[in-house]
């Protein structure tokens, strides 16, 4: 079922009840960059309807870069960086043994989406030749 208003924030320690947390990335990533995935993960375990099983699943992660593209104008650019942040977090949770590897590493085989094809929904910038 497609959503198209914007899910709810994710409180912090909820996400982290539901799904591997973003800080495992902290002192390898700048802290903006783990907000930002926080953040990303957090949209993507409300998608899942706050169910911490089908968070791990590609499938579920399939569907919703689907949702990404049918249902909001984000810029492919960003709907890539939601994903690679998911995939991300998944990659390091299987490494520390918090998830399986199986399934991180099918999570990590689901690819972005094309910039070609939604390059309709790319920002021009005024004054660039």
């Amino acid at each position: 079922m497609p959503r198209t208003e914007r899910p709810p924030r994710l409180p912090a320690v909820l996400l982290e009840a539901l799904f591997p947390s973003p800080q495992l990335l902290t002192g390898r990533l700048a802290a903006s960059t783990v907000a930002m995935y926080t953040r990303d993960c957090a949209a993507y375990v409300a998608f899942c309807g706050y169910d911490g099983v089908l968070a791990v699943q590609a499938e579920t992660l399939r569907r919703w870069r689907t949702y990404l593209v049918a249902d909001t104008v984000l810029s492919p650019h960003t709907i890539n960086r939601m994903l690679a942040a998911v995939k991300r977090v998944l990659k390091e949770a299987a490494v520390q043994g918090i998830v399986e590897r199986a399934g991180a590493g099918a999570c990590a085989e689901v690819e972005g989406v094309s910039v070609a094809a939604l390059r309709h929904r790319l920002k021009t910038t005024a004054g660039c030749a």
